[in-house]
C-alpha cells in the first residue's frame, strides 16, 4: 500500500499525495490475516454421495468475488459466493476492516452459487447482485438481489430476491453472467455462461456440431426495456429481459468457465471471449453491428487452451489493442509434470481435427492481438500466441487470471489463482481408476466407492498462486513477466478460485481479494508501488440507462505512453473487479492526455490531469465523436495472388511419423514446398517451379506478359517422390536453365529410390523450355532425405557443382544421414554426372548432422567460395575452402561460433551491417517454447537402441524447474509416454509417483547416457552472425517479434524503398510434438533495415504481411517492373505479395 491517500473529487481537479513507505521493502503483497480483516468466508466442501469429483466433475470449482460500493459510502465491499455455506456480503470499515452483514442484507442463499455480478441493473444508482446457481438434482435458478437503496443503522443496504420478476430465472447449471450493451441500444443486457455435469465423459470425441437445445448451450438475454405490467406491484418500474440466443446466433454447447467481454477489432462494439473447458473449443463472439454474432475463433486463434477456465483481455504490450490471457492445467514443476496424466497424442490430435475442432494444447495462453484482416466483410481480429515466451504458461491447474497495473509502472501485470480439491489427473490415480473392476458384491456402486476413496487418500493439491511483473516489452511488442509470487508475504498453498482486485484502502494501488474452498477467503494489500510510482483512479458516470458506463474505453497518454483501459468489470473466473478504473503513471506526475469514448460513441478529451488524483467522468459532458482523420496507408506488401491466377495448393497425404519412431519431438513428413526462380525463356520476367508432396507434381509458373502466371505441371502422371529443395542451374553447359529437385521426408526405407535428387534437363527451345529426367546424372549411391541443395563452382572450372544436405536417415533419428560434395565432371554439352568428391575434398562433410540449410559465400574475402551450414541439433558451421581446394571446418571454438548449436531452420548471406563483407542470417526455433535454452542451460538429447529392438530412442532432456525453484536438467517425457514404447520402463520405475521423484542420473544412468549418441542446443533465438573479418564471427539476436515462431524462409531485399536492405522473415512449425504444441505465432514479419546491422519491426498493418500457416520458403521475383515476393506454404496455397514501389 501507499501511506499517502486520495480525496474522492466529483470535479475535474487533483492534488498529489502525501508520503510513501519504505521503498526497500521486499514484499509486493501482504496477506492480511482474518483476525486483521474480519473476513471468515470460508467456502467449505464436504463430499458425500451425490458430492464428489467422481460424480461432479466441479465439485471444487469453488465461488467468486463481487466488488462494489453497496451503501455508497466510498470504500469498496465484497460478496463471496458460496457452494455448500451461504453467500456472505461483507462491509469495508475502513484501515482494512470489514464486517459480515449477510442476514441483516437479505443475502443468505442456500443454493450452490458460482459466479457473481454486480452491476446497476435497474439503473437507479445503487449497485445490485446478480448471483449463478448450478447443482445437479437440485431445484435452483439464478438470483437476482436488487438493492432497496435503504440504509439500515450500521450503514447496512438491503436486497430483495428479484430475477423471476425480470425475466432472469435461469435454471441451467450458469456459470457466470456479463452485462453489456451488445445491440448499442443504450441499455445493458446480460450473456450467460453455463456449464453441464455428469451424462458423458466430456473429453470423448464427438462430431464437433452446434445444437441449440444442448443445456450447456449459454444465453444471451437482451433487455426489453420497462413493460407495462411487469413491475413487481408496488415497485418502480424496472426492465425485462428475454431470451434472444438463437436470433443473435449464440448457439453451441461448451463447459464455460471464463468469459470477459472486450473490443478486439476495435470497432466501438463488445465482443466476447467464452473459456470452455475439455474438448470443445472456445468461442470468440465477434459482434455483427446488427444484434448478431460470429464465432471467428477457428480464424482469429491459430491454437487455444485444452481446458479453458478463467479468462482476461487488457492490452499488455500498450499497443492500444485488447489482448487475451487463457487459463489451463499445465505445471511448472518437473516432478507434477511427470505425475500430470495426459490423454493428448498424435492420433488422438488428428481425430479431434478430423471431428472439426479447432488445435488446442494444455498450458495457459497468451493471445496476443495483432491487429485485424478483413474477411467476408468483418474486421476478423488476429492473434499470436505467446504465452511461453511470455512466461505465464505454466501455472498448474489454474482458475482465475487478472490483468491490471498492480505496481503502478504504467504496465499491466498478471495475478492468477490456482489449486484443486482432488488430484483427478494424477497418473497413478488415472492408472488405478481405469484398472479397479466393478465390486463383486456391490457392482459399480462399489467400484465408484473405491474410486472416491483412493481419490481422497490422494487428499487435495494446494498450489500456490502467482504474481507476475510485467517488465515491459523490452523495446518490441511482446509483454515479458517476471514471476514475483514470492514476494506475497505470508501467501500458503491453498484452493484458490475466483479473486477481484480493487482499491480497498482508497490508496492509489488495487488490492486483491482471494476465494479459497477450505479456508478463510484472502486479502492481499499491495505494497508494491514505490515513493515515484504515481496513478489516477477514474470513477465513470453515465448516462441512463447504463449510469456505470459500461462497455466505455479510456486511452490514457504520458509520457509517450499509450495505456489503454476497457470499462467491464466481469474478469478472471466467477467474479467482479472494482468498476473504477485505474491508471498506472510509473513516474510521471500527470497524464498528458485521457480520451474516453463511451458507448454512444460521443468522447471527451482530458488533458494535464494530475497523478495521485481521483477523478469522475460524466457522459453528459462528452459532445460528438469526431470524425476519423486517420489516413490508411497503403502497406508494403499486398496481396494479389487472386488477381494473377496463382491457383496451385500444396496438398500432403497423411503420414504418422510415430508409428516407425514413437519418441520423435516432431514429424519429417511434411517438409515443403519449396521455390526455385529464374527467366526460363528469356523473356526478361521471371518464372518459379513450386514442388509437390507425394503423390503431387511441382508445377511450373510461366510469366505472361501481363504479370499473371501460367501454371504447367512438370511431370505427366503418378510422382511419389516428396519435393524439397530445388533450384535452377545450367548443369550441361547449354546456356539453358535445369531444373534440380531433391526429395525428403520419411515415408520411404532409407535407401529408397525416391530419396534420390532428380535433374530435370531442359531440352526445349529457348523460348519453350522442356523438362525431362536425367537418371544417370547421379551416382545410384546418392540417396538421401535432403535438407538442402547450393549451387556453385566451386572448382572453377566453369560448371556448377553442388552440395546436397542430408536431412534426416529415417526410422534412426537423430542419426547424421550422408551429406554430398558433387562436383559437375561432365563435358560442356555431354551428358551430366555429378561426382562424390565429399571423402576426398571435404570429409567432416560426409555426415556433418541433420542439415537444414546452407549457403555459399566468400566469408574471407579470398574469391573461392566457402560453404556454411546448419541444421537441427548443430552448431552453425563455416566450411573455408583452402588453395588446394579441399574444405576444412574452421572450428567453433575459434570463429566465434561455440555455443551456436541450435535448431537452425535457413541461412541466408549478404552484407547487413554495410562493412562490405558477407554475414549470415540465420533462422532458429525462436523463443516461444518451453524449453528454457541457453549456453549455460542446454537442452539434451540422448538417443540409442535402449531396449535393443532395432529401433532408435531419442531421449529430449531440457532444463525444468524443481520444487525449490531451481532449474535441473531432466527427461521432458512422463514415464507412460517412454513405456507406449518401451514397456521395460515400468520394471524400473513400478509407478509415476517413483519416476516422476528420480534424478537424471536414476533415470537416464551414466551407462545409458555413455552409449548414446549425445546432442545438444544452446541457441534457439533467430539473428544474424556478424562476420568480424579474420574468419570470427558474431551473433545478433534480432528483436522479439521474430522469436514468436520458427523461420524457416528469410528474404534480404530493400522492400521499403529507402535503399537498406530489409529483411522478411516467416516460418511456424505445425509439425511438432502434440504435448508442445504447434508453434505458430507468425504471421511473417518484416523488419526494416536501419543500417548498421540494426533492424525494426514494422507492424502487420504497415507492412501488410498476413501469412498463417506453416511458410516454407520465399522467393523474390520480378513482375511487371515491380518487386514481388512468392509465398510456398505447407499445404496450403501459393501466394503472391506484390512490393509497393
Amino acid at each position: 500500500m501507499r501511506t499517502g491517500w486520495f480525496w474522492w473529487l466529483y470535479v475535474l481537479v487533483g492534488f498529489s499525495s502525501g508520503c510513501a513507505p519504505d521503498p526497500e521493502t521486499a514484499s509486493r503483497f501482504v496477506v492480511l490475516s482474518p483476525a486483521k480483516t474480519g473476513v471468515r468466508f470460508t467456502n467449505q466442501i464436504s463430499e458425500n454421495d451425490s458430492v464428489n469429483l467422481v460424480v461432479n466433475e466441479y465439485t471444487y470449482m469453488g465461488g467468486g468475488v463481487g466488488i462494489g460500493d453497496f451503501n455508497r459510502d466510498g470504500l469498496p465491499d465484497l460478496f463471496f459466493t458460496g457452494n455448500q455455506v451461504s453467500s456472505q456480503l461483507y462491509l469495508n470499515r475502513g484501515a482494512f476492516r470489514f464486517e459480515e452483514v449477510t442476514k441483516r442484507a437479505g443475502l443468505q442463499t442456500h443454493n450452490w452459487c458460482t459466479g457473481v455480478s454486480v452491476t446497476d441493473i435497474n439503473q437507479d444508482g445503487w449497485p445490485d447482485l446478480y448471483v449463478c446457481t448450478t447443482g445437479a438434482g437440485q431445484t435452483h435458478h439464478n438470483l437476482l438481489f436488487i438493492n432497496n437503496g435503504r440504509i439500515e443503522p450500521g450503514g447496512v443496504p438491503t436486497f430483495t430476491e428479484s430475477a423471476i420478476a425480470y425475466g432472469l430465472a435461469d435454471s441451467g447449471f450458469s456459470t457466470q453472467a456479463a452485462f453489456l450493451d451488445y445491440d448499442k441500444d443504450g441499455d445493458l443486457d446480460m450473456y450467460l455462461l453455463r456449464h453441464k455435469t455428469g451424462a458423458e465423459n466430456p473429453n470423448d470425441i464427438r462430431p464437433n456440431t452446434i445444437d441449440p437445445a444442448d443445456p450447456s448451450a449459454d444465453r444471451l438475454f437482451r433487455n426489453e426495456g420497462t413493460v407495462p405490467g411487469r413491475s413487481a406491484p408496488g415497485r418502480t418500474a424496472h426492465p425485462v429481459f428475454r431470451d434472444v440466443s438463437v436470433r443473435a446466433g449464440i448457439q453451441g454447447g461448451g463447459y464455460g468457465l471464463g468469459i470477459v467481454v472486450t473490443d478486439l477489432n476495435q470497432d466501438g462494439w463488445p465482443d466476447l471471449y467464452i473459456g470452455n473447458d475439455y474438448l470443445g473449443n472456445d468461442f470468440l463472439w465477434l459482434n455483427n453491428q446488427d444484434g448478431t454474432f460470429s464465432n471467428t475463433a477457428p480464424t482469429s486463434l491459430r491454437h487455444q487452451s485444452y481446458s479453458t477456465m478463467g479468462t482476461d483481455a487488457a492490452d499488455l504490450n500498450n499497443d492500444g489493442r485488447p489482448d487475451l490471457v487463457t487459463l489451463d492445467m499445465m505445471p511448472a514443476t518437473d516432478e507434477r509434470k511427470k505425475m500430470m496424466f495426459s490423454f493428448l497424442s498424435f492420433e488422438r490430435h488428428e481425430l479431434e481435427r478430423r471431428a472439426g475442432y479447432a488445435p488446442e494444447f494444455m498450458r495457459n495462453m497468451l493471445q496476443l492481438n495483432v491487429g485485424d484482416q478483413n474477411q467476408a466483410r468483418k474486421r476478423v481480429p488476429l492473434f499470436a500466441e505467446v504465452g511461453q515466451m511470455a512466461g505465464v504458461a505454466e501455472t498448474d491447474w489454474s482458475w482465475s487470471v487478472l490483468l491490471a497495473d498492480f505496481d503502478n509502472d504504467g504496465a499491466k501485470d498478471v495475478y492468477i489463482t490456482s489449486g484443486m480439491g482432488r488430484d483427478l489427473i494424477n497418473a497413478d490415480f488415472v492408472q488405478y481408476r481405469a484398472d479397479i473392476p466393478d465390486d463383486p458384491q456391490t457392482g459399480a456402486v462399489g467400484r465408484q466407492r473405491a474410486v472416491r476413496q483412493r481419490l481422497a487418500e490422494l487428499g487435495e493439491v494446494p498450489l500456490p498462486n502467482h504474481f507476475y511483473r510485467n517488465r515491459g516489452t523490452t523495446g518490441g511488442t511482446t509483454p515479458r513477466f517476471d514471476d514475483e509470487s514470492a514476494r506475497i508475504r505470508g501467501a500458503e498453498p491453498a484452493l484458490s478460485n475466483g479473486a477481484a482486485y480493487a482499491d480497498l484502502d482508497n490508496d492509489g494501488d488495487l488490492d486483491l481479494i482471494v476465494s479459497m474452498l477450505n479456508k478463510p477467503a484472502s486479502i492481499l494489500e499491495n505494497t508494491a508501488p514505490p515513493t515515484d510510482a504515481h496513478a489516477i483512479t477514474l470513477r465513470l458516470e453515465g448516462q441512463h440507462p447504463n449510469r456505470q458506463g459500461i462497455g466505455a474505453t479510456v486511452r490514457a497518454y504520458a509520457g509517450g505512453q499509450l495505456q489503454t483501459l476497457e470499462q467491464h468489470p466481469v474478469r478472471g473466473f466467477l467474479s467482479t473487479v472494482d468498476d473504477r478504473l485505474h491508471i498506472g503513471l510509473g513516474r510521471a506526475t500527470q497524464l498528458d492526455s485521457l480520451v474516453i469514448t463511451w458507448p454512444d460513441d460521443r468522447q471527451q478529451t482530458l488533458r494535464h490531469l494530475r497523478a495521485d488524483s481521483v477523478y469522475t467522468l460524466r457522459q453528459a459532458s462528452a459532445t460528438a465523436r469526431p470524425a476519423d482523420r486517420v489516413q490508411q496507408q497503403v502497406p508494403w506488401l499486398t496481396d494479389v495472388t487472386d488477381q494473377l491466377g496463382v491457383g496451385y495448393r500444396h496438398q500432403e497425404t497423411f503420414f504418422n511419423d510415430y508409428s516407425f519412431q514413437r519418441l520423435l519431438p516432431r514429424r519429417y513428413s511434411q517438409p515443403g514446398p519449396y521455390l526455385a526462380t529464374a527467366d526460363l525463356n528469356a523473356d526478361g520476367r521471371t518464372d518459379f517451379y513450386v514442388g509437390g508432396a507425394f503423390r503431387q507434381t511441382g508445377q511450373l509458373g510461366i510469366q505472361q506478359a501481363d504479370g499473371r502466371f501460367a501454371l504447367q505441371p512438370l511431370l505427366a502422371g503418378l510422382k511419389l517422390e516428396e519435393d524439397t529443395d530445388c533450384l535452377f542451374l545450367d548443369a550441361d553447359g547449354d546456356t539453358d536453365l535445369d531444373l534440380l529437385v531433391t526429395s525428403g521426408s520419411v515415408e520411404f526405407a532409407p535407401d529408397s529410390p525416391h530419396y534420390k535428387p532428380r535433374l530435370y534437363r531442359n531440352t526445349g527451345s529457348g523460348r519453350s523450355p522442356r523438362f525431362v529426367l536425367d537418371t544417370t546424372a547421379f551416382p545410384a549411391s546418392v540417396r538421401v532425405s535432403t535438407g538442402c541443395v547450393v549451387a556453385t563452382d566451386f572448382d572453377a572450372d566453369g560448371k556448377t557443382d553442388l552440395f546436397l544436405g542430408g536431412r534426416i536417415v529415417p526410422t534412426r533419428y537423430p542419426e547424421a544421414p550422408r551429406s554430398y560434395l558433387l562436383r559437375n565432371t561432365g563435358p560442356v554439352g555431354q551428358p551430366v554426372h555429378f561426382e562424390d568428391v565429399t571423402a576426398r575434398l571435404a570429409p567432416e562433410l560426409v555426415t556433418p548432422g541433420m542439415v537444414t540449410s546452407a549457403v555459399w559465400t566468400d566469408t574471407n574475402q579470398d574469391h573461392r567460395p566457402d560453404l556454411v551450414l546448419a541444421g537441427e541439433w548443430m552448431p552453425v558451421r563455416v566450411f573455408v575452402q583452402t588453395p588446394q581446394g579441399t574444405f576444412q571446418d574452421t572450428g567453433t571454438g575459434k570463429n566465434g561460433l561455440a555455443a551456436s548449436a541450435g535448431f537452425w531452420r535457413r541461412l541466408a548471406a549478404a552484407d547487413l551491417d554495410g562493412d562490405g563483407d558477407t554475414d549470415i542470417l540465420a533462422g532458429n526455433m525462436g523463443l516461444n517454447h518451453s524449453f528454457h535454452v541457453s549456453a549455460r542451460q542446454p537442452a539434451w538429447l540422448y538417443a540409442a537402441d535402449y531396449d535393443d529392438n532395432g529401433t532408435i530412442d531419442p531421449i529430449l532432456c531440457h532444463y525444468i524447474r524443481q520444487r525449490d525453484g531451481a532449474y535441473t536438467l531432466s527427461p521432458a517425457l512422463t514415464r507412460n509416454q517412454w513405456a507406449a514404447h518401451m514397456p521395460a520402463i515400468r520394471q524400473r520405475f513400478p509407478d509415476n509417483s517413483s519416476y516422476a521423484r528420480a534424478s537424471l542420473e536414476t533415470i537416464l544412468p551414466e551407462t545409458m547416457r555413455t552409449r548414446a549418441r549425445a546432442l545438444r542446443c544452446e541457441e534457439t533465438r533467430t539473428g544474424y552472425f556478424e562476420n568480424r573479418g579474420n574468419g570470427r564471427f558474431m551473433f545478433h539476436p534480432l528483436p522479439d517479434e521474430a522469436q514468436w515462431a520458427p523461420v524457416n524462409a528469410l528474404l534480404v531485399a530493400d522492400l521499403t524503398a529507402d535503399r537498406i536492405p530489409d529483411l522478411l522473415l516467416a516460418g511456424n512449425d505445425y509439425q511438432t510434438e502434440v504435448g508442445q504444441g504447434q508453434q505458430d505465432a507468425s504471421y511473417g514479419l518484416l523488419l526494416a533495415g536501419r543500417g548498421r546491422g540494426r533492424y525494426a519491426a514494422v507492424s502487420a498493418r504497415r507492412s501488410g504481411l498476413r501469412l498463417p500457416g506453416e511458410v516454407t520458403d520465399l522467393k523474390l521475383v520480378q513482375m511487371r517492373g515491380q518487386q514481388a515476393v512468392l509465398v510456398a506454404t505447407n499445404n496450403d496455397r501459393l501466394r503472391v505479395l506484390r512490393v509497393r514501389p
